[in-house]
């Protein structure tokens, strides 16, 4: 396919093109993505002038990849996260901000599925459409971050996983969502708000609502805590190795979050019985004994007082 022309703006040259890919985020709809030297130009299909996002490299702080879940066709997920205005904001304010919300774009995942358009670069070295964006991201510089069977691969199989499944199954509130546990962070989505969490930003990490079949996991992350819930207990194991090979702390016994102690605990009615047995009492002295000999006791007094009552009857007689 040849290019019909080019942006009047300060682009550069046209690395390569893909039109017709499907995104996301910030708005579900269909997009031509142009490739330039100077950044990346997302247009109207068919109207490359027609300009809806332009993004120079600069303002990308990476690019993250996932395979796409719940697809029958295997596809690539691609998440561009843009640079935050402010460091100070929590995770949640980065990912909502309006114009700072990450982009999100679904790819197939074979080549001969995609339109490309060729510019001054081929894609002769390439096996999949990942491969493309992969390859030039690192090109310019944009830090790309992928799952990896080193770092965490859940044991759930998944439609659309290509032979290894890395996405965990998890609500965020109210909404579900898959979990991927990365190299330098954990990524949660593809709904909004699409999450990131640097593993370098995380300043607790605990368990919670653990049940037989499913537990949640909480992040608190620039003073904001982050949960996640409805977690099978099938990933807990994989989950857990990972937290400890990034130095998460677990604090889910920390003394703010343990459960209150019951009224008579265990501990302190075993002490009581042990105090009785050295104060010479009889173990296998029961309270159903004791309530019955105390009857017994009851009842020789109120046999006492009725003849007490029939000898004074007798007297005045």
């Amino acid at each position: 396919m040849k290019r019909k022309n080019r942006l009047e703006n300060d682009t550069g040259n046209l690395v390569y093109a893909v039109l017709g890919l499907s995104f996301q985020l910030p708005m579900r709809k269909r997009f031509d993505t142009y490739i330039y030297e100077h950044g990346i130009s997302i247009t109207l299909p068919g109207e490359e002038n027609s300009v809806e996002i332009w993004l120079p490299w600069t303002d990308i702080y990476f690019v993250c990849h996932t395979p796409g879940p719940r697809k029958a066709n295997v596809q690539n997920n691609i998440i561009i996260f843009r640079k935050s205005e402010s460091k100070s904001n929590s995770v949640l304010e980065d990912a909502t901000t309006e114009g700072n919300e990450p982009i999100l774009f679904t790819a197939p995942y074979s080549l001969e599925k995609l339109k490309l358009v060729e510019g001054q670069r081929s894609f002769v070295h390439c096996t999949n459409s990942w491969d493309i964006f992969r390859d030039f991201f690192e090109y310019v510089g944009i830090s790309t971050i992928a799952p990896s069977k080193e770092e965490f691969v859940c044991p759930v199989a998944q439609t659309g996983d290509n032979g290894v499944s890395y996405g965990v199954e998890a609500n965020y509130k109210n909404k579900d969502g898959y979990l991927y546990f990365l190299k330098k962070g954990v990524l949660w989505g593809f709904r909004k708000p699409v999450l990131f969490i640097e593993t370098s930003d995380i300043q607790n990490f605990y368990y919670s609502n653990v049940l037989q079949r499913t537990f949640s996991i909480n992040f608190e992350v620039r003073d904001t805590t982050i949960s996640f819930d409805m977690i099978d207990q099938s990933v807990f194991q994989a989950l857990n190795e990972y937290a400890t090979t990034h130095g998460l702390m677990d604090t889910s016994l920390a003394e703010e979050k343990a459960a209150p102690p019951t009224k008579n605990p265990t501990s302190t009615y075993l002490q009581e019985a042990e105090e009785d047995e050295d104060n010479g009492s009889d173990d296998n002295y029961s309270d159903a004994e004791q309530v019955k000999d105390e009857g017994k006791d009851e009842d020789q007094e109120q046999e006492q007082e009725s003849d007490d009552d029939s000898e004074t009857l007798d007297s005045d007689e």
